[in-house]
């Protein structure tokens, strides 16, 4: 099947290898629902914010920049949105949204924290079992948004997402500020696929910081002849081809795992010039798509880009 989904030669169009890609990342998704994972996540109590923890992987220079645009963007957006992407207990992005919303009582905040697991998530009551959700609240629990209560601060709603990742963020129904994820790309089927899609979904001076995708695992991207392209080396390529994103790498003396930094400079599509191969040879719950960079269209392939 593999083989077949990425060889257009096999005689099938676009649109049905697309289907048949996002039949296998749904499955992969069903099988780990309720699965949760709160490594990294902290405490309930601990105030430590895994996003700021991740600003802190950069240089000073590179720091003191993504600081300034993401408090730049606080002032220029209605409603600023934060995501975490495989966001375990919920602490981290709970932490974070509250300081933000503490910070700045005249401006509202939204939190939105991806899980396989929604019941791990501690981001104040449960309102499908505290109480009658409202027909609005079941129309975005049908989409897969779990409305989670009131928070302290009445500028601040938070939202559980239980989606596979790589389609909540084609389908998320918002431009998101800030974007941050920790221990979850390496797990992803197709992680170059999820952070195109994020990219694609920040907001004009928005901001994404994704650590544990740079480092192999699921992440590892290979030339076309299957030899693997170094981080520093493909950051390169993909800086040349998106001059409307700002992208960073963190300090390798700092912390050994890289950060990724993105600034979406325009709202023009992130170009990943990446193509799908075919699955590891892992079972296909636990798999991932092998992903080939080239410079150059590559017609028998499956282009993430075009999905």
């Amino acid at each position: 099947m593999a083989s077949e989904l990425v060889n257009l030669e096999k005689g099938f169009s676009a649109d049905e290898l697309r289907m048949e890609l996002n039949g296998i990342l749904t499955h992969a998704f069903q099988e780990i629902i309720g699965q949760g994972y709160g490594y990294m996540d902290g405490d309930p109590w601990d105030m430590t914010e895994m996003c700021t923890w991740l600003i802190n992987r950069f240089g000073s220079s590179q720091k003191g920049g993504i600081e300034k645009k993401i408090n730049s963007q606080i002032s220029n957006q209605d409603v600023f949105r934060i995501m975490d992407q495989g966001c375990g207990y919920g602490n981290s992005l709970r932490n974070l949204s509250e300081r933000l919303a503490r910070e700045n009582p005249e401006k509202k905040f939204e939190g939105y924290g991806l899980s396989s697991n929604i019941d791990e998530i501690f981001l104040g009551r449960h309102v499908w079992k505290s109480r009658m959700a409202t027909l609005e609240e079941l129309n975005l629990i049908k989409k897969g948004f779990y409305p989670m209560g009131e928070s302290d601060y009445s500028n601040l709603k938070f939202f559980g997402v239980l989606q596979d990742v790589h389609q909540a963020m084609k389908d998320f129904p918002h431009p998101l500020d800030l974007v941050f994820s920790d221990h979850a790309y390496f797990h992803f089927m197709a992680p170059w696929l999820a952070l195109k899609r994020t990219a694609d979904k920040l907001s004009v001076g928005g901001v994404a910081l994704i650590r544990t995708l740079l480092d192999g695992g699921n992440g590892l991207v290979m030339d076309t002849n299957f030899k693997r392209i170094e981080p520093i080396d493909l950051i390169k390529s993909l800086r040349e081809k998106n001059p409307n994103y700002n992208l960073l790498i963190s300090d390798k003396r700092i912390d050994y795992r890289l950060v990724l930094g993105i600034i979406k400079k325009e709202d023009t599509p992130f170009k990943s010039n990446m193509y799908l191969l075919d699955k590891g040879h892992r079972k296909p719950t636990l798999g991932s798509f092998n992903i080939v960079y080239s410079d150059y269209f590559q017609p028998d392939l499956l282009s993430i880009d075009s999905l």
